[in-house]
Protein backbone atom coordinates (compact mmCIF):
# COMPACT_ATOMS: atom_id res chain seq x y z
CA UNK A 1 0.00 0.00 0.00
CA UNK A 2 1.15 3.50 -0.81
CA UNK A 3 1.45 4.99 2.67
CA UNK A 4 2.13 8.49 1.36
CA UNK A 5 -1.57 8.66 0.52
CA UNK A 6 -2.38 8.94 4.22
CA UNK A 7 -0.66 12.31 4.46
CA UNK A 8 -3.24 13.90 2.14
CA UNK A 9 -6.19 15.84 3.58
CA UNK A 10 -8.58 13.69 1.53
CA UNK A 11 -7.12 10.42 2.81
CA UNK A 12 -9.81 9.76 5.47
CA UNK A 13 -12.44 9.61 2.71
CA UNK A 14 -10.61 7.12 0.48
CA UNK A 15 -11.17 3.36 0.81
CA UNK A 16 -8.04 1.35 1.62
CA UNK A 17 -8.51 -0.86 -1.44
CA UNK A 18 -8.00 2.09 -3.82
CA UNK A 19 -4.24 2.11 -3.16
CA UNK A 20 -4.03 -1.47 -4.48
CA UNK A 21 -5.71 -0.72 -7.81
CA UNK A 22 -3.61 -0.68 -11.02
CA UNK A 23 -2.40 2.70 -12.32
CA UNK A 24 -4.57 4.69 -14.73
CA UNK A 25 -7.74 2.63 -14.28
CA UNK A 26 -10.09 5.14 -12.61
CA UNK A 27 -11.79 8.32 -13.81
CA UNK A 28 -12.69 11.33 -11.68
CA UNK A 29 -16.09 12.81 -12.58
CA UNK A 30 -16.99 16.24 -11.22
CA UNK A 31 -20.64 17.24 -11.09
CA UNK A 32 -21.76 20.53 -9.61
CA UNK A 33 -24.97 21.34 -7.77
CA UNK A 34 -26.31 24.67 -6.55
CA UNK A 35 -26.12 23.59 -2.91
CA UNK A 36 -27.10 20.90 -0.44
CA UNK A 37 -30.82 21.62 -0.90
CA UNK A 38 -30.91 22.10 -4.68
CA UNK A 39 -30.06 19.33 -7.10
CA UNK A 40 -28.58 21.19 -10.05
CA UNK A 41 -26.33 18.25 -10.94
CA UNK A 42 -29.08 16.33 -12.72
CA UNK A 43 -28.54 18.28 -15.95
CA UNK A 44 -24.88 17.31 -16.04
CA UNK A 45 -25.62 13.73 -15.08
CA UNK A 46 -28.19 13.30 -17.85
CA UNK A 47 -26.31 15.40 -20.40
CA UNK A 48 -22.68 15.70 -21.39
CA UNK A 49 -21.40 13.20 -18.80
CA UNK A 50 -24.19 10.65 -19.15
CA UNK A 51 -21.86 8.13 -20.81
CA UNK A 52 -19.47 7.96 -17.84
CA UNK A 53 -19.88 4.59 -16.07
CA UNK A 54 -20.08 6.11 -12.59
CA UNK A 55 -22.80 8.55 -13.75
CA UNK A 56 -24.77 5.62 -15.17
CA UNK A 57 -24.29 3.76 -11.89
CA UNK A 58 -25.41 6.86 -9.98
CA UNK A 59 -28.69 6.74 -11.89
CA UNK A 60 -29.27 3.13 -10.80
CA UNK A 61 -29.08 4.02 -7.10
CA UNK A 62 -31.40 7.01 -7.28
CA UNK A 63 -29.39 9.83 -8.84
CA UNK A 64 -27.64 12.89 -7.47
CA UNK A 65 -30.61 14.01 -5.39
CA UNK A 66 -30.64 10.69 -3.54
CA UNK A 67 -27.02 10.87 -2.46
CA UNK A 68 -27.48 14.46 -1.33
CA UNK A 69 -30.37 13.61 0.98
CA UNK A 70 -30.41 9.88 1.80
CA UNK A 71 -27.89 9.11 4.55
CA UNK A 72 -28.81 5.41 4.59
CA UNK A 73 -28.00 5.14 0.89
CA UNK A 74 -24.71 6.96 1.43
CA UNK A 75 -23.70 4.52 4.17
CA UNK A 76 -24.68 1.53 2.02
CA UNK A 77 -22.50 2.62 -0.90
CA UNK A 78 -19.68 4.27 1.05
CA UNK A 79 -20.52 7.78 -0.15
CA UNK A 80 -18.77 10.36 2.03
CA UNK A 81 -19.44 14.00 2.85
CA UNK A 82 -16.64 16.27 1.65
CA UNK A 83 -15.71 19.14 3.94
CA UNK A 84 -13.36 22.05 3.29
CA UNK A 85 -10.67 20.44 5.48
CA UNK A 86 -10.52 17.55 2.99
CA UNK A 87 -9.44 20.01 0.30
CA UNK A 88 -6.84 21.82 2.37
CA UNK A 89 -5.56 21.75 5.95
CA UNK A 90 -5.59 25.58 5.82
CA UNK A 91 -9.30 25.84 5.02
CA UNK A 92 -11.44 28.42 6.77
CA UNK A 93 -14.62 26.91 8.23
CA UNK A 94 -12.96 23.48 7.95
CA UNK A 95 -16.14 21.53 8.74
CA UNK A 96 -18.24 23.30 6.10
CA UNK A 97 -19.70 20.75 3.67
CA UNK A 98 -18.52 20.97 0.04
CA UNK A 99 -20.47 18.04 -1.39
CA UNK A 100 -20.21 14.26 -1.66
CA UNK A 101 -17.47 11.82 -2.71
CA UNK A 102 -18.11 8.33 -4.05
CA UNK A 103 -15.24 5.98 -4.90
CA UNK A 104 -16.91 3.12 -6.76
CA UNK A 105 -14.96 0.01 -7.59
CA UNK A 106 -17.70 -1.42 -9.82
CA UNK A 107 -17.68 1.48 -12.30
CA UNK A 108 -13.98 2.34 -11.82
CA UNK A 109 -14.97 5.90 -11.02
CA UNK A 110 -14.55 8.61 -8.41
CA UNK A 111 -17.55 10.92 -8.31
CA UNK A 112 -17.31 14.39 -6.79
CA UNK A 113 -20.72 16.02 -6.36
CA UNK A 114 -19.69 19.56 -5.44
CA UNK A 115 -21.72 22.50 -4.20
CA UNK A 116 -21.21 25.10 -6.91
CA UNK A 117 -21.23 28.08 -4.57
CA UNK A 118 -17.99 26.79 -3.05
CA UNK A 119 -16.25 26.80 -6.45
CA UNK A 120 -15.17 30.43 -6.45
CA UNK A 121 -14.77 30.93 -2.72
CA UNK A 122 -11.38 31.77 -1.28
CA UNK A 123 -11.87 28.93 1.16
CA UNK A 124 -8.28 28.95 2.33
CA UNK A 125 -6.64 31.93 3.99
CA UNK A 126 -3.02 31.02 4.74
CA UNK A 127 -0.53 33.58 5.97
CA UNK A 128 1.48 33.03 2.78
CA UNK A 129 -0.53 34.55 -0.12
CA UNK A 130 1.27 32.32 -2.63
CA UNK A 131 -0.33 29.21 -1.13
CA UNK A 132 -3.43 27.71 -2.83
CA UNK A 133 -6.68 29.28 -1.68
CA UNK A 134 -9.50 27.17 -3.15
CA UNK A 135 -10.32 23.99 -1.28
CA UNK A 136 -12.39 22.44 -4.09
CA UNK A 137 -9.62 22.79 -6.67
CA UNK A 138 -7.13 21.40 -4.16
CA UNK A 139 -9.42 18.40 -3.71
CA UNK A 140 -9.46 17.80 -7.48
CA UNK A 141 -5.66 18.03 -7.57
CA UNK A 142 -5.37 15.48 -4.76
CA UNK A 143 -7.64 13.04 -6.58
CA UNK A 144 -5.78 13.52 -9.88
CA UNK A 145 -2.51 12.69 -8.11
CA UNK A 146 -3.73 9.24 -7.05
CA UNK A 147 -1.99 6.50 -9.06
CA UNK A 148 -5.21 4.76 -10.17
CA UNK A 149 -6.56 7.98 -11.75
CA UNK A 150 -6.12 8.61 -15.49
CA UNK A 151 -8.75 11.22 -16.47
CA UNK A 152 -10.85 14.02 -15.00
CA UNK A 153 -14.29 14.67 -16.53
CA UNK A 154 -16.18 17.93 -16.00
CA UNK A 155 -19.37 19.48 -17.35
CA UNK A 156 -17.80 22.93 -17.80
CA UNK A 157 -14.07 23.62 -17.48
CA UNK A 158 -14.61 27.41 -17.57
CA UNK A 159 -16.97 27.14 -14.63
CA UNK A 160 -14.30 25.33 -12.64
CA UNK A 161 -11.59 27.92 -13.31
CA UNK A 162 -13.62 31.12 -13.05
CA UNK A 163 -11.02 32.95 -10.97
CA UNK A 164 -7.57 33.48 -12.47
CA UNK A 165 -5.39 32.32 -9.57
CA UNK A 166 -7.48 29.24 -8.86
CA UNK A 167 -7.66 28.29 -12.53
CA UNK A 168 -3.97 28.72 -13.26
CA UNK A 169 -2.99 26.54 -10.31
CA UNK A 170 -5.47 23.82 -11.26
CA UNK A 171 -4.46 23.73 -14.94
CA UNK A 172 -0.75 23.71 -14.06
CA UNK A 173 -1.12 20.92 -11.49
CA UNK A 174 -3.19 18.69 -13.77
CA UNK A 175 -0.72 19.17 -16.63
CA UNK A 176 2.19 18.32 -14.32
CA UNK A 177 0.38 15.15 -13.19
CA UNK A 178 -0.15 14.15 -16.86
CA UNK A 179 -3.88 13.70 -16.27
CA UNK A 180 -6.20 14.36 -19.19
CA UNK A 181 -9.22 16.60 -18.59
CA UNK A 182 -12.40 16.23 -20.63
CA UNK A 183 -15.28 18.67 -20.89
CA UNK A 184 -17.94 16.24 -22.04
CA UNK A 185 -16.13 14.39 -24.83
CA UNK A 186 -13.77 17.31 -25.66
CA UNK A 187 -10.18 17.13 -24.46
CA UNK A 188 -9.24 20.34 -22.62
CA UNK A 189 -5.97 21.91 -23.78
CA UNK A 190 -4.38 22.61 -20.40
CA UNK A 191 -1.47 24.53 -21.95
CA UNK A 192 -3.84 27.03 -23.55
CA UNK A 193 -5.94 27.03 -20.41
CA UNK A 194 -2.92 28.21 -18.42
CA UNK A 195 -2.11 30.93 -20.97
CA UNK A 196 -5.68 32.24 -20.81
CA UNK A 197 -5.44 32.43 -17.05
Amino acid sequence: MNNTRHALPISPLLPDWLAEEPPATFDVVLLRTSGPDLDGAIGGASGVLADRPIVQRLATIGGAEAILHDQTLCREFGIQQIERRHGSPHATEPSKAMGRLWVDRFSRGILVLAYDSIGTDNTVEPSDPSMPRNAMNELVIQLAALLPVRDVHVVSWDRLVRLRDHGARLASALQRLAVDVYEGDRLVDLTNAMRRQ
